[in-house]
């Protein structure tokens, strides 16, 4: 008897004495009887054993292997890589296999892998917009959970420029617009410094978000996030906002403006200059710091505002002019030499810097 021609019942005993999957599966493949025969025997096994087909399926989207492992009995909380199939299916949007798993309500849909990530987290970073609304709709997700890094789904989102995901998970009421991570980042510095107009505006228009946010690596605030990344439309965005305190400073007490200059963004500082909101003070420290890293458009710029106090000092009470000399800086100090300040150095005390020296006069 040819062996394609051996009753259904010897086959199934051939499978069990197989030692591999892979040799049965190879085996199924032999003819559609077989297939029809074996498959289920594969899934069954499958889900005694590794559950591997259920994670296969999840992650690629395969709602027929999902559903066939679901009604094998495959364990819908096993995990790869400290990851669900629920996880790894709503990272990749794949809407009916999501779907499919919250129905057997055997699963967790707040599930964490070991840095604390959540699939609403994953759902929210890669914009799964039907696969938040699932998760969503089960009310057993916490929107505002912190992963290890602290961050949250809308923190995910902002930093990826998901703006759909980041209108639902505003729409919750529920996300926290302020929260922040180990850097003290929030939402809106992220989305700020990574360009994400439309996300900024979202997040400005519900009057919640707080433009003052500190950080750590002196990126005091949204706005000089866009200005070290050059985003016109985000901060020309935040500039007309009204709200933002360009005085404001940080736990150092570095200013919007101070820190502009430092990044030497000429375009930013006369963008600044315009709202005519920065404070005389915040002026005459820009303007110190500009002489002595010698950036000499912005010293231009602020001298132009005719706003400049007759006697600004750093924080080490030296005078520009002093600054742009002791650090050689000599197109600055010749900028100064002929402007209305420089019978004010004329009278510098003598234990400031001589701009004279520097240059060899």
């Amino acid at each position: 008897m040819p062996l394609l021609q051996l009753p259904p019942e010897l086959f199934l005993q051939i499978a069990r004495i197989l030692e591999t999957t892979r040799d049965i599966n190879s085996l199924s493949q032999a003819n559609k009887n077989l297939h029809s025969l074996l498959n289920p025997f594969l899934y069954a096994l499958d889900a005694r054993a590794s559950n591997a087909a259920l994670l296969w399926g999840a992650k690629w989207g395969n709602e027929d292997t999902v559903r066939q492992c679901l009604k094998m009995g495959a364990k819908v909380d096993v995990m790869e890589r400290g990851r669900t199939p629920l996880s790894w299916s709503a990272e990749h949007g794949h809407e009916a296999v999501v779907k499919l798993l919250l129905e057997t309500e055997r699963v967790d849909p707040d599930s964490k892998r070991f840095d604390d990530r959540t699939p609403l987290s994953f759902a929210a970073e890669h914009d799964r917009e039907e696969v938040i609304k699932l998760l969503l709709e089960t009310g057993r997700v916490h929107v505002d959970t912190k992963d290890a890094d602290l961050w949250t789904p809308l923190r995910w989102a902002a930093n990826s420029g998901s703006e759909r995901a980041v209108k639902l998970l505003l729409k919750t009421g529920q996300a926290n617009v302020d929260s922040r991570d180990y850097c003290r980042e929030t939402p809106l510095s992220w989305a700020a410094h990574k360009g994400h107009k439309a996300i900024v505006k979202l997040l400005l228009e519900i009057g919640q978000a707080d433009v003052r946010s500190e950080v750590y690596d002196d990126r005091s605030m949204p706005l000089r996030s866009a200005a070290q990344e050059g985003y016109k439309a985000v901060k020309k965005l935040l500039l007309q906002t009204g709200r933002v305190d360009l005085n404001l400073g940080d736990s150092e007490g570095w200013t919007l403006s101070s820190l502009v200059t430092l990044d030497a963004c000429e375009v930013i500082m006369k963008l600044l200059l315009e709202t005519d909101r920065v404070a005389a003070n915040s002026r005459d420290i820009s303007f110190s710091w500009a002489a002595r890293y010698g950036h000499e458009a912005v010293v231009k710029l602020l001298l132009e505002t005719g706003q400049i106090g007759v006697d600004p000092k750093d924080s080490t009470c030296y005078m520009p002019l002093s600054l742009a000399a002791k650090y050689g800086y000599e197109a600055v100090v010749n900028l100064l030499l002929g402007t209305w300040l420089r019978s004010v150095y004329m009278n510098t005390p003598r234990n400031t810097a001589n701009p004279g020296q520097a240059f060899g006069s």
